[in-house]
């Protein structure tokens, strides 16, 4: 479960977002070469994100730029060699949005960010992690004022561990297939539905299918 609160507003003339959500779960059990791993439990990372739309358009075949910061703090319990919930460390992650109206009612949602995570110590181990870099591209149809179907593509490139100065062999790819339903069930509420499946991943684990449920409330 995640749990997030973000706030649109106007300052000088400019749209701006704020936003802060935390992942709250558990790790059930992990396993790697038939060795089982520990596990975590409780909450995540707390992120913090702050959004400036240079461009910002409601027309169907208008464009939307948005340009956000986010900064993840090590809130979440982490053990370095367990199935964690947190990083152990801090994260600064730059994010460039755009959503491109199509007319008819389609669009094109695309996303480009950086994650820079800081060195860090654990139980005498050195750890450090190479930037990583996320691609999410999205085709979405909007079927009237309440309800909207996209599908696309989220890939995530790069981030090589290092420990104790020495390549670890594990990084991040991972190549997954998105498909989104949103509905509002009334002006102020909405219900999501997502499924994904990973179509390839290097140095990670790999997930057969995902399903998530979102609930949005607007205050």
């Amino acid at each position: 479960m995640v749990l997030r609160g973000v706030h649109y507003t106007e300052l000088g003339g400019s749209r701006f977002s704020f936003q802060a959500f935390i992942p709250v779960g558990k790790v059930g059990t992990a396993q790697v070469g038939g060795g089982t791993l520990g596990t975590s439990d409780g909450i995540g990372d707390l992120t913090l994100g702050a959004t400036w739309y240079p461009l910002a358009s409601d027309s169907p075949t208008g464009t939307t730029l948005g340009l956000t910061a986010f900064l993840i703090a090590p809130t979440g319990a982490y053990k370095f060699g367990n199935a964690n919930l947190g990083s152990g460390t801090w994260t600064f992650a730059p994010q460039i949005g755009l959503m491109q109206g199509l007319g008819n009612g389609f669009f094109f949602d695309g996303a480009l960010d950086v994650a820079l995570q800081k060195d860090h110590t654990e139980s005498g181990v050195e750890v450090s992690r190479d930037p990583s870099v996320q691609v999410q591209t999205y085709l979405r149809y909007r079927q009237g004022p309440t309800t909207a179907f996209s599908i696309g593509y989220s890939g995530m490139f790069g981030g090589d561990l290092d420990v104790n100065g020495s390549c670890s062999g594990q990084k991040t790819r991972v190549d997954q297939i998105q498909a989104f339903a949103q509905h509002f069930t009334s002006q102020s509420t909405q219900r999501q539905l997502m499924l994904a499946k990973d179509i390839h991943v290097e140095g990670g684990f790999k997930s057969d299918y995902v399903a998530q449920i979102r609930f949005l409330k607007v205050f």
